[in-house]
């Protein structure tokens, strides 16, 4: 790698940070992961960053001089110009607190931050599902639903940085509580507990399922990769659940369409991998209900980086620095 800058990615969630040291054009050379160990509190975590920039350098055998920088996407609130959290939920003491410089200072490196889910639709912009285009929309499914909005190339957030929080979008103002105390957000009926909650509601009408052989008999147990498995297996309650989140999805989806427009919509996480019994009934909600500008359900398109998407987005907050966020040197 002499002569070939390189950057790190940094995926700090409330359980595991994770890194990759990528190249230019996205490719991942080395990979480490660590528990967060988020109850320890700030400065801990701020130390397990910094290990694992050190154990990512030390394993790839690469020079400080050859490496552009460290990106790093965080769950929350953040700041990308003055490079601090403004709240993170699922990391204690990460309330208004500087990230960038001090991690900058110790490290000697660059060092930008970005939002996790932005982070996750930057690599997926500039290295999977959505290369090429210009304008891009992407929802990561999974315990919430997060969001990144991608117009003219550059990651926008908006002032108040909730541009992109297509998971909290209202599309029943009479329906269940968000996890935001809002109520009907897209979130509430298709996220992890949205999808297990109308499930149990089917089962508990004493619907016969495979869901309830593979979930041990006990509802309790019910995660929304069982309902993708029974659909897979035939389960008509599994393939009803996934055509209704289908339809919510759908009507989030032609939101998100109408108000920015995109030429293609990236859909990632873990719900993503139901396939077919997810995919179809939404591209045919956004076909039947996305009036103006007849957006094609071909336009969206299941994310093809899985884990990697956040390392190698975060890597791309320091390779492509025409996606707008400024950093601390």
């Amino acid at each position: 790698m002499a002569g070939e800058k390189v950057a790190l990615g940094i995926d700090v969630g409330g359980t595991f940070i994770k890194a990759a040291l990528c190249t230019r054009d996205g490719e991942v050379r080395v990979r480490s992961s660590t528990d967060t160990v988020a109850r320890e509190g700030y400065e801990s975590v701020l130390h397990r960053i910094i290990w694992i920039v050190e154990d990512v350098l030390d394993r790839a055998g690469v020079q400080r001089a050859d490496v552009a920088g460290v990106g790093i996407g965080l769950a929350g609130r953040i700041d990308p110009r003055s490079g601090d959290a403004v709240m993170c939920p699922n990391l204690p003491g990460f309330v208004n607190v500087p990230v960038a410089r001090p991690l900058a200072d110790n490290l000697g490196l660059k060092v930008k931050i970005g939002n996790d889910a932005g982070c996750a639709g930057l690599g997926e912009f500039f290295f999977g599902a959505g290369k090429g285009s210009r304008d891009m929309v992407m929802l990561t499914l999974g315990t919430g639903i997060g969001g990144a909005v991608i117009l003219d190339g550059q990651l926008r957030r908006g002032t108040r940085q909730v541009l992109g929080e297509i998971g909290h979008c209202v599309i029943d103002i009479d329906g269940p509580q968000c996890s935001c105390t809002q109520h009907g957000c897209l979130e509430a009926f298709c996220g992890t507990e949205g999808i297990v909650r109308r499930t149990r509601e089917r089962l508990q009408r004493g619907r016969a399922s495979k869901i309830l052989d593979l979930s041990g008999g006990d509802t309790l147990n019910v995660t929304p990769q069982i309902v993708a498995d029974a659909a897979k297996a035939g389960d008509a309650v599994a393939i009803e659940v996934l055509e209704e989140t289908g339809l919510y999805l759908g009507a989030g989806i032609v939101n998100a369409v109408v108000f920015c427009d995109p030429d293609v919509v990236v859909i990632g996480g873990k719900i993503a991998d139901a396939g077919e019994h997810l995919f179809e009934p939404l591209r045919r909600t956004v076909e039947a209900r996305c009036r103006i500008g007849q957006f094609r359900g071909d336009r969206i398109v299941e994310a093809k980086l899985g884990g990697d998407a956040g390392v190698v987005g975060a890597a791309s907050l320091i390779l492509e620095p025409e996606a707008g966020i400024q950093s601390r040197k």
